[in-house]
């Protein structure tokens, strides 16, 4: 019995210890914590803050690996639809796949710095291009 009791505090500190700003622990899985409708808390490119750009905006992920990005425009409402994963090779990376209105599609790849029922801490890196965003819950 207490080689099991260590061996499950062992599994669950492995597990907690997955990205760089937390959290610590989570009885929650990954993908239950980032299922919800989230608003653009603090979003940055390249030092410069855009989060005013995004108010109305929001993102849903769904349990069954749905995206919906969603901007309220003056007279009209844009969705942008899609699929989520994390990656097989690294549960660090939140994999997006989209397509707009017009049919053009696109991939996103974010670094997970931190996944919490309360907020989370993606970064991008392409090119030159460093994006930071934080979403909460709406």
């Amino acid at each position: 019995m207490k080689n099991l009791l260590i061996l499950i505090s062992i599994s669950l500190l492995i597990g907690s210890c997955l990205y760089k700003d937390g959290p610590v622990i989570s009885l929650r899985l990954k993908s239950e914590r980032l299922a919800n409708t989230w608003k653009y808390d603090n979003y940055v490119i390249n030092n410069l803050n855009v989060t005013e750009s995004f108010d109305s905006s929001t993102l849903q992920f769904t349990k069954d690996g749905f995206i919906y990005k969603t901007k309220i425009l003056k007279d009209s409402t844009a969705t942008t639809i899609g699929k989520w994963e994390f990656d097989e090779k690294t549960s660090q990376i939140l994999k997006m796949y989209l397509i707009d209105s017009t049919l053009s599609t696109w991939a996103e790849s974010w670094t997970i710095l931190r996944l919490v029922e309360e907020e989370i801490w993606l970064e991008n890196r392409s090119g030159t291009e460093i994006h930071e965003l934080i979403l909460k819950p709406l």
